[in-house]
């Protein structure tokens, strides 16, 4: 699986869940160990899967994601990213550290 491929399954699975779904396909892209971090709201940090899964479940996104730009090389990803009801608005950059095709660390720097 690509980079992109990776980027595409991760966004695919946090708008599922911001669409009313459930929180399990997230949970296949991610190790067991996997972290989740946030950079501009209190909360968090979320250590292991079930954590990040359970916290989706409980206060999942109110709006789907868009990645405005995205890079990718040695193990990362990172992609600026806008809420759908403003796509041209940045939202925030969002960094995924992987471990073969699953996220082992997810980073989200909140900025609106």
């Amino acid at each position: 699986m690509t980079e992109q491929q990776i980027l595409d399954r991760h966004i695919a699975a946090v708008n599922a869940v911001a669409a009313g779904g459930d929180a399990e396909q997230l949970a296949g892209g991610l190790t067991a160990d996997c972290t989740m971090t946030f950079v501009g709201i209190p909360v968090g940090p979320f250590e292991g899967r079930e954590a990040v899964v359970a916290a989706y479940r409980a206060n999942p996104p109110d709006d789907q994601v868009v990645v405005l730009d995205s890079s990718f090389g040695e193990g990362r990803i990172e992609a600026t990213y806008a809420w759908s009801a403003e796509p041209d608005r940045p939202a925030g950059r969002v960094l995924l550290e992987l471990d073969g095709d699953l996220v082992k660390a997810w980073t989200v720097d909140y900025w609106a």
